[in-house]
């Protein structure tokens, strides 16, 4: 059954069985059906390959294999993922509650350096991204995201330093647009099961674009972008977001101690006509993974 389900997405989607986003797939499903040929013809096709590589883009080889359209239901009922989720790669504390919403800092008005306006984030968990696809290499502009929460809702507090404010891109002006190819973050959160995420993507201005990732995607509400309250601001090195993400709207009804929230973040550093050069145009930022992916949450 596996080599013939192969042999229909080849026929639909892919060039080859050395395609890039076929390869781990490919690979997998030999292994699975004991199938030598489809393991000679892939490995062959990789030699052939000049592309070949770790990464190619923002995304590894499996990243592409687990993006493209029937792939990932493949191998969601191939697996034992849907009974059995991978445990999250990382884990952090959600950061202080924030009882009083009055404590929440309002990010109309950021302080000239660059300070949050509240004491209560001082005591948040912080999370700062790393270089994507190598964290090891050095940011040009960081980004750091702050974590509070209440009853009723999930709070972030996100730093991105900026020293070519000027080309910022922000060719979105409402909400609905497509924000993520301005500079802007993305936000995924949803239940601890990663079987499903809220995706919220919010451009430097604050204009945001919704939806919702992962294999199972009844089961959280459609959601609209005016769920999720964004207030933009800006001081003289950055651009800042105050995200509020209500615990109903990301599927955790009734959020107790011990809850667990699946959450990851990424950073697309555009600029206004420029694409990569040695200003670190271009880069993007991540706490863990990749884009569009319920994988890559911890």
């Amino acid at each position: 059954m596996l080599p013939a389900m192969v042999s229909v997405h080849f026929r639909q989607w892919a060039r080859g069985p050395g395609h890039l986003w076929y390869v781990y797939p490919n690979l997998y499903t030999a292994a699975l059906a004991g199938d030598k040929e489809l393991k000679s013809l892939v490995e062959q096709a990789l030699a052939q390959s000049p592309e070949f590589g770790l990464s190619t883009g923002n995304h590894n080889i499996k990243d592409f294999a687990i993006s493209k359209r029937g792939v990932p239901l493949v191998f969601w009922y191939l697996s034992d993922l849907a009974e059995s989720p991978p445990k999250p790669w990382g884990r952090v504390h959600l950061g202080p509650e924030l009882p009083d919403r009055q404590k929440v800092p309002s990010m109309k008005a950021p302080q000239p350096d660059g300070k949050l306006s509240s004491g209560e984030w001082e005591k948040a968990s912080v999370i700062d991204l790393v270089y994507n696809p190598d964290p090891t290499q050095k940011l040009t502009a960081p980004t750091r995201l702050r974590l509070g929460y209440d009853a009723e809702n999930l709070y972030r507090a996100i730093e991105a330093k900026e020293p070519r404010l000027e080309l910022l891109k922000l060719s979105v002006t409402e909400d609905g647009g497509p924000t993520w190819a301005d500079d802007c973050v993305e936000i995924y959160v949803g239940p601890g099961s990663r079987r499903v995420s809220v995706k919220l993507a919010v451009n430097a201005a604050g204009f945001r674009n919704t939806g919702v990732r992962g294999h199972y995607p009844d089961e959280l509400a459609v959601v609209a972008p005016g769920d999720f309250a964004v207030t933009a601001g800006r001081t003289r090195d950055a651009w800042i977001l105050e995200v509020t993400l209500p615990w109903d709207k990301i599927g955790i009804s009734e959020p107790k101690p011990g809850t667990e929230v699946a959450f990851n973040m990424l950073r697309f550093r555009v600029g206004e006509g420029l694409e990569k050069t040695g200003e670190g145009l271009g880069e993007m930022s991540t706490w863990h993974g990749s884009t569009n992916q319920i994988e890559s949450v911890g």
